[in-house]
């Protein structure tokens, strides 16, 4: 597992720079074809900087295989954006979203990594909508210096919630590190991955366990554990199998 002290070092220093003044949105236009980052043409106002709120909507899917800072990312109105094996810091004061006013996808994959110095909310919705979000996270990692939220925004009714198709699926090698959670709706899937929030949240968790806003996938356990030298409360899931092994050994 990544430490997340390190990584949150390492995230301020490659945004130690970033200036916390005027954002501007920056769209994934794809304009070549090639669903690359990289690919300047593919953005309305050339490739992000940290200035940028890097923005994945109207259907559109970007994969970005290079080191990159920008404010924040938001992904919407059926966007897709895949990180695949490479750090993508977001410095500003902006949180950074999976779905706000319609829904959207997002994955980590291949070693990727992504660090927000702020809040990161999956299905946000706003005051007057909700919104469905996905986030897929297999062999990569989500550093949150904040919160990590589901459906939060006030747009989320009761009614609503109960509904909610927002979803964060955590397969193995996975990893959530994370200051705090707030988790209104949608799932938490576990399937090999883990969780870690730098608090004692094991009461929280228990209740979304028990709420089946946190789940083991199929032919997986969820384990709960709080460090008291480190004061980091774990989520993690390991094969049935195991779990099977234990209770059955001499």
């Amino acid at each position: 597992m990544k430490n997340l002290r390190g990584i949150c070092i390492l995230g301020l220093t490659l945004t130690s720079g970033l200036v916390m003044g005027q954002l501007s949105t920056n769209r994934f236009v794809n304009t070549s074809g090639d669903g690359k980052w990289e690919t300047a043409s593919n953005w309305s106002a050339g490739l992000p900087t940290s200035t940028n709120i890097a923005r994945f909507d109207g259907g559109k899917t970007g994969t970005v295989s290079s080191v990159r800072m920008v404010a924040a990312v938001e992904v919407d109105q059926l966007g897709g954006f895949i990180v695949n094996g490479t750090t993508v810091s977001c410095g500003g004061d902006r949180v950074s979203a999976v779905g706000l006013s319609t829904n959207g996808t997002m994955s980590i994959t291949n070693g990727g990594t992504v660090i927000c110095s702020t809040n990161f909310i999956v299905g946000a919705g706003g005051v007057s909508n909700s919104a469905n979000g996905v986030l897929t996270i297999s062999n990569g990692t989500l550093v949150v210096a904040k919160t990590f939220g589901q459906n939060t925004g006030a747009g989320w009714t009761v009614a609503l919630l109960s509904n909610s198709v927002t979803r964060t699926i955590l397969a193995q090698g996975a990893s959530i590190q994370a200051e705090s959670i707030d988790i209104k709706g949608g799932v938490i899937e576990f399937n090999g991955g883990q969780m870690t929030i730098s608090s004692n949240a094991v009461t929280e968790v228990q209740a979304h366990i028990t709420a089946s806003r946190m789940v083991a996938g199929p032919q997986y356990y969820l384990d709960v554990q709080y460090d008291t030298n480190t004061l980091i409360t774990t989520v993690s899931s390991a094969p049935a199998s195991l779990e099977m092994g234990l209770l059955t050994s001499p």
